[in-house]
């Protein structure tokens, strides 16, 4: 299977712009709590939501799929509202999460299980973060039951100063475990607002996160964001790096620098055979505006990662991204524009058992510099070499 499809392509120069916290598990987990954070610095991840994970050390299979796990899968939470506010001076050394974290899973757990979050909020007011910020939730699973879980909206709002030394996804991770069982996870937001404002990140993402961490047969790991809108204005957006995609759990085969800033689709990460993802943005539209500088290139659709076994029968993977605005004012581009998706694999020949999907796509310029070139096809990428470069001129 390899496929990619696009409705439509215009490309437009215009003159104006349309346009008391408690760790638990070593984490600061909120719990849909509107608590005030104090202190300079937080040395692990801060969860919004709920965190799903064993007490015990990883010596034996109680840690990730033990049957005394069992309970804490019928007691997930939903919530109103979560809201993560950090300050200047503060810092999280590790990652950001908007919404709720399951990690693990539990054998002979069957069935669905369901949990809905009305709307995540993260601010960043000058604050830092060490690795990722995720606006929706985050999976790390390994069950045989179906997981459905839903946000209305994603608020995340950088602004005077906050840095980020990992990458801004809008919406959430969904990593899967196969060592002994099967991964269903279904991930459904319906609008996502990002705003980086006068601050430094390290890659930004319109899209999910998914990635496959074990060996193993029959995943099947579904996101969907409806409306992704991201503005990025008087600020830096470097390259994307693995390190930055997967936080300090870093893969020697996923080890490679993507090129890419910033995405305006979701970024699927598969080195396993037998697994199936994903990756869905309805509409997106991303401004780069006043005076922003971007390291890597600008991708309209998402980031296909494929390892060697991703190539076999009965593995896919899947971007889809449908109409996509892509403004770029005042700003200076260092890589290029790409109105298509991006595939990098490691092994030599065509890949094979991806596709690809963008609707219609438009790109509007006022004063931007671009010192690459555009491109008006999927980016391929074997590491040493390119292809479906369609170099465009404007």
């Amino acid at each position: 299977m390899k496929h990619a499809s696009y409705s439509l392509i215009h490309i437009a120069v215009i003159a104006a712009v349309a346009a008391t916290v408690a760790p638990a598990h070593a984490k600061f987990v909120l719990e849909g709590q509107n608590i005030d954070l104090t202190e300079t610095t937080y040395n692990k991840d801060i969860i919004g939501g709920q965190y799903i994970k064993a007490d015990k050390p990883y010596d034996d299979e109680t840690y990730y799929y033990g049957p005394n796990r069992k309970p804490l899968y019928d007691k997930l939470k939903n919530f109103e509202t979560t809201t993560i506010y950090l300050r200047k001076g503060q810092t999280v050394k590790e990652e950001v999460i908007g919404g709720t974290y399951l990690h693990g899973g539990a054998s002979g757990l069957e069935g669905e299980r369901q949990f809905h979050i009305g709307q995540t909020n993260i601010v960043l007011d000058g604050g830092s973060v060490g690795q990722n910020i995720f606006g929706g939730n985050k999976f790390n699973t390994n069950n045989q039951a179906i997981f459905n879980a839903s946000i209305n909206e994603v608020t995340i709002d950088l602004r005077n100063g906050a840095k980020v030394t990992g990458a801004v996804y809008a919406g959430s991770s969904m990593k899967s475990q196969l060592n002994k069982n099967v991964s269903r996870i279904n991930d459904h937001i319906k609008a996502v607002t990002l705003n980086v404002t006068d601050s430094e990140v390290g890659g930004v993402v319109a899209g999910t996160f998914m990635q496959s961490v074990a060996v193993g047969k029959g995943a099947n790991v579904h996101g969907l964001i409806d409306v992704s809108k991201v503005t990025i204005s008087g600020s830096t957006v470097d390259k994307l790096t693995y390190e930055g995609m997967n936080g300090t759990d870093v893969v020697p085969e996923y080890s490679m620098n993507v090129s890419g800033s910033v995405y305006g689709g979701g970024l699927v990460l598969n080195g396993n055979n037998g697994e199936s993802f994903i990756n869905k943005v309805g509409q997106s539209d991303i401004r780069i505006l006043d005076g922003s500088t971007i390291k890597g290139h600008v991708v309209a659709g998402g980031l296909i990662f494929l390892g060697k076994d991703a190539q076999k029968e009965g593995s896919s993977s899947a971007t889809e991204v449908g109409d996509v605005k892509l403004t770029v004012a005042d700003s200076h581009l260092e890589g290029d524009v790409i109105l298509g998706s991006q595939v990098v694999h490691q092994f030599a020949g065509d890949p094979k058992q991806y596709s690809t999907t963008l609707g219609s796509t438009e790109l509007a310029l006022h004063n931007a510099k671009i010192d690459g070139v555009i491109r008006g096809q999927d980016l391929i990428v074997d590491g040493s070499s390119t292809a479906g470069n369609d170099v465009l001129t404007y």
